[in-house]
């Protein structure tokens, strides 16, 4: 694998701040994990956070990482793909709620290292009343990844952290030219 992901929020992955993944009732989202969003995401964290003037976490603060090779990743982007996947327990009284799937994610996190949601990808029900992706699993508001297993996490060797960063690889050029301007990378001279 050599997508790379950008988290928001804090310039480091520190292990010790990792939850263990838990369905929480009536949720569409785990709680613990690590949450991101691909690099060059069409529709990322950031530019959700600012098309929406959305100020949960300090966009200036981030860190890029990578997965390792053997991580197993569950990809979903088309809202059939629900269907075969299992669901958490709700509620008796909640039998009837199908608004919303909420997946098991404790039984996912079995199988799977990390999920990776691409709602910008999704063709077959996008527009359609309460029938795409971004509808079933609303609150998954943009592509983005739940790392479920802190194992697979790989600090990006080529970037580490972004501004700490002395050269930049000829290679990385485009990389560096957007996160100047969007994320705030001034590297060193």
């Amino acid at each position: 694998m050599n997508q790379i992901y950008i988290h928001y929020g804090s310039d480091k992955f520190e292990l010790e701040k990792f939850q263990p993944i838990k369905n929480k009732m009536l949720s569409v989202k785990p709680t613990g994990g690590l949450w991101a969003s691909p690099i060059y995401a069409k529709e990322g964290w950031r530019e959700w956070c600012e098309r929406n003037n959305f100020q949960y976490c300090d966009l200036k603060k981030f860190f890029v990482f990578g997965l390792k090779p053997e991580t197993r990743v569950l990809f979903i982007n088309d809202v059939k793909q629900l269907d075969d996947l299992p669901k958490a327990e709700n509620p008796a009284i909640f039998e009837n709620f199908n608004l919303w799937v909420c997946l098991d994610f404790e039984k996912l996190s079995k199988e799977y290292d990390a999920i990776e949601i691409t709602l910008s990808e999704e063709k077959s029900h996008k527009g359609e009343f309460w029938g795409g992706l971004y509808d079933k699993l609303y609150g998954w508001d943009c592509d983005s990844i739940c790392v479920m297993n802190p194992d697979c996490i790989n600090p990006h060797p080529k970037f580490g952290v972004a501004p700490q960063i002395e050269q930049i690889p000829e290679q990385l050029g485009d990389f560096y030219k957007r996160y100047q301007v969007k994320h705030y990378i001034t590297p060193l001279e």
